[in-house]
């Protein structure tokens, strides 16, 4: 039995998994991987695929297997940290203000809260993000 998948996808669904797949094609694989889990799993369920929502995006293919990486590794320069940077730049800018929230609260609250080294990414984020950051860690 084949099991449709959802065509419904939410303008920010899709902002933000095309922001994401623009500034970071290592999220590629990461992206493809939850859309498949959510189609096993609603098959298994005999349900029709929904859309992976935007904090899950956030969290499951770009802080925690990208982002957090990036800043541990230190590296001068990084061109991972710095495409970051403009992601976040371009997340904090959205005109949704769900893509924007969602930021805040699984991006720049981490940041601001984490001990993670901020060097490389400070050098590089726009003021939008600067602010945030400084802002969550009052």
């Amino acid at each position: 039995m084949t099991v449709p998948v959802s065509k419904k996808v939410s303008p920010d669904g899709e902002y933000m998994r095309a922001a994401l797949l623009h500034w970071l094609p290592e999220c590629s694989p990461l992206v493809e991987e939850l859309e498949a889990a959510e189609v096993e799993s609603a098959r298994d369920l005999g349900l029709v695929p929904q859309e992976i929502g935007i904090y899950s995006l956030l969290s499951e293919a770009f802080v925690w297997p990208v982002l957090v990486p990036a800043l541990e590794r230190q590296l001068p320069g990084d061109p991972v940290v710095v495409r970051c940077a403009h992601l976040l730049e371009e997340l904090v800018t959205s005109p949704s203000s769900e893509v924007r929230q969602a930021v805040k609260i699984r991006v720049i609250e981490i940041l601001a809260g984490s001990g993670l080294p901020m060097e490389e990414i400070k050098k590089n984020i726009g003021p939008v993000t600067a602010g945030l950051v400084a802002a969550s860690r009052n």
